[in-house]
């Protein structure tokens, strides 16, 4: 003997034993009334074939029930039925065939001679884009619409629809095998599988049911019948349907997007599938004879007379983004930081198509001008006054460029200049010397000069200029002023006067010996190149004191010339470059200056030439403050395109250079030889 309560459920199994008295007493009883607890007892029946089937008399009679053998004993489980709820085709002739059956069931549908139970889907074995579903007898029949939430949809092979390669949409990414609808189109449900989204737009069944009980829950895309009826099958493959009776091959139509046939007592209705709708659901509009609501058509826009669909999307300009949305205009301007700072060794630059600039790594750039003083790729001053041969920047790493100054003593043994300048490129030396001379191997050239797209050699203004293809530039004034730029890949690749490039300047005086030095004196002279026969003043001559000290009149010489760093022309500048150093050059170097010379120009030049760098834009005038002695005849202009042509060079162009620049030119058709401008016909006869 034995004690349990019996659950009535459809995964519950209860003991024979216990069954038998269960059902012995109540089995009528509880075909029409569910019993929810009762303590019973009894004792358990014993099998022995597992699995076996077992017939319990009063319990195997009843349809709803099956018993088998399990672990030795007689177990029983009770079929659950589906719900009805909506079916209006409930076949009473299914309950009262020969064979007893434990649920009712909804009329299915009959396709091509194989049968189809209700609320089945399937697809056309021939076209994957042809699918069906059966409701109550009714089996429709859709062409399927595939929506894709990408640019560029990717077709598979068998499949209908096409999908995209992520599962992204509208923001959001999904996990695999997530569901979801279009966020304006209940009807279009999308699908994560394997990493791709495809979407397809569902088609609603056709409803066999009266009007009367056809609803549409709230969130659902299709409606559906309300209640339940039961009939008889129909005899001779006619069809039922709503109210009426329609006999085989008989067609009608329920609705203006549908139209059925009756085969053999199924129904087969061909419905339109409407296309996903890119607008809610309350906005659309149904037009006349069409079967599927549709958005109203939008307005175009007028813009500086040219018209732009709804949605399009352009821009005016690099700062400006519009969009036309439904007959408006609307545009969007692009607001840069009021005050966009870099950080050093950076510079603002403007990138073609955006519309603020970014801060993108500057070149490196090093001065020598005046007495000489030096400023580094990284920005540190100093003064070097060696009178030899010295190593001004050489890329340590592949050897490209190598580039050489030889300094001069002018008017004392303690007062040098740069003298000129070697820039070595392979096997190519190019010497830059006074008065705008220049050598390629040792011989003399006529500018504008290029070789082979590897350099080329350029009179530019009151300056030579030498542009390389591996991004090297060099400019000299023809007096004593070099500047030096390279790209910022030779970072951390620099050797010589010019410092190491790595973006601190607290280690520029680091010198050939891999010593770190406190004064510009020590360091350079570790640079030296070549013998000492290159120098132009003994070692060891006692300096004398400046002359500004005890020379009232070029102490005010020196502040007068001087004070051009302070003029307004400058005044931008001095909130971003400090002016002192370069005064304090300027002064040093006007004191040593001969009374025929202004040696202020190449501190004031120096520091025009660093606040360029630094994206200050200048009014600056070379002529103003560094007055250019033009050739006899010639004409200073602060723009043009000439070129001072001799004699030899009569037949070529006047106008030589593609954008203006300052400098002398001889006026007309006027020709230069031997310093003086000449008519052509007071030229030498050619030989």
């Amino acid at each position: 003997m034995c004690t349990n309560t019996f659950n009535d459920d459809s995964t519950s199994t209860t003991k024979v034993s216990i069954v038998l008295l269960f059902w012995g007493i109540l089995g009528v009883i509880v075909m029409k009334t569910p019993l929810v607890d009762a303590q019973i007892s009894g004792s358990i029946q014993k099998c022995e074939n597992e699995g076996e089937a077992v017939f319990v008399p009063q319990i195997s009679d009843n349809p709803c029930i099956t018993c088998f053998c399990r672990a030795g004993a007689v177990e029983c489980r009770r079929e659950k039925c589906e719900s009805l709820e909506g079916c209006y085709m409930i076949l009473f002739d299914y309950l009262l065939s020969g064979h007893r059956k434990c649920c009712e069931v909804c009329k299915g549908c009959t396709v091509d001679g194989e049968y189809f139970s209700s609320n089945s889907l399937w697809t056309d074995k021939a076209d994957p884009c042809t699918t069906y579903s059966c409701k109550a007898g009714v089996a429709t029949r859709t062409t399927t619409k595939c929506y894709a939430p990408c640019a560029n949809p990717v077709p598979v092979p068998g499949k209908c629809c096409p999908v995209c390669q992520s599962c992204q949409y509208d923001g959001k990414t999904y996990n695999e095998g997530d569901v979801f609808p279009l966020s304006t189109d209940l009807c279009t449900k999308c699908s994560c599988k394997n990493g791709t989204v495809s979407c397809e737009k569902e088609t609603c069944p056709v409803l066999n049911c009266p009007k009367n009980v056809i609803w549409q829950p709230p969130g659902s895309c299709c409606k559906v019948c309300k209640g339940q009826r039961r009939i008889f099958n129909l005899p001779g493959g006619k069809c039922f349907f709503q109210y009426k009776i329609y006999k085989s091959g008989e067609t009608f139509r329920p609705g203006n997007c549908t139209s059925c046939l009756c085969v053999d007592g199924t129904f087969i209705c061909d419905r339109e599938t409407c296309p996903p709708l890119p607008c809610p659901l309350e906005k659309t509009v149904q037009r006349e004879n069409s079967c599927c609501r549709v958005c109203p058509d939008k307005q175009t826009c007028d813009y500086k007379n040219r018209t732009y669909m709804h949605e399009q999307q352009w821009r005016p300009n690099v700062c400006t983004a519009c969009s036309c949305d439904d007959g408006s205009t609307r545009c969007h301007v692009q607001n840069c930081r009021n005050s966009v700072w870099c950080p050093s060794g950076y510079r603002l630059k403007y990138v073609d198509g955006e519309c603020c600039p970014r801060c993108t790594e500057a070149k490196g750039v090093c001065t020598v001008f005046g007495d000489p003083h030096y400023r580094t790729f990284d920005g540190r001053i100093y003064n070097f006054q060696g009178p030899c041969k010295y190593l001004l920047a050489e890329d340590t790493v592949a050897k490209s460029f190598s580039i050489r100054v030889r300094n001069d003593a002018r008017t004392s043994p303690w007062f040098t200049w740069t003298r000129m300048v070697t820039v070595f490129l392979g096997n190519v030396k190019i010497g830059l010397h006074q008065k705008m001379n220049v050598k390629v191997n040792r011989r003399r050239v006529k500018l504008p000069y290029t070789n082979h797209a590897e350099f080329s050699v350029v009179r530019d203004g009151q300056s030579v200029k030498v542009m390389t293809a591996i991004g090297l530039k060099v400019i000299w004034d023809g007096d004593s002023f070099v500047e030096v730029t390279i790209p910022s890949r030779y970072k951390q690749k620099m050797r010589g006067l010019c410092g190491n490039y790595n973006g601190i300047s607290t280690d520029d005086l680091m010198g050939k010996d891999d010593h770190m030095y406190l004064d510009g004196e020590n360091f350079g002279n570790t640079w030296r190149v070549g013998s000492k026969a290159a120098c132009t003043i003994e070692e060891n001559v006692q300096k004398t004191e400046p002359p500004c000290k005890s020379d009232s009149s070029k102490r005010k010489r020196a502040k007068r010339e001087c004070s051009h760093l302070l003029a307004s022309v400058f005044s931008r500048c001095r909130r971003k470059v400090d002016v002192r150093q370069y005064y304090r050059s300027c002064i040093a170097d006007m004191c040593e200056c001969p009374d025929d010379k202004q040696c202020a120009c190449e501190a004031v030049k120096a520091y025009a030439h660093r606040c360029i760098n630094e994206g200050v834009e200048l009014t600056w005038n070379d002529q103003r403050f560094c007055p250019e002695h033009c050739p006899e005849g010639a004409i200073y202009r602060q723009c043009t395109k000439r070129c001072m042509r001799t004699c030899e060079e009569r037949d070529q162009k006047a106008l030589c250079k593609t954008k203006c620049s300052p400098g002398c030119a001889c006026p007309g058709n006027r020709l230069l030889h031997n310093n003086k401008c000449i008519k052509p016909r007071q030229c030498p006869k050619r030989r």
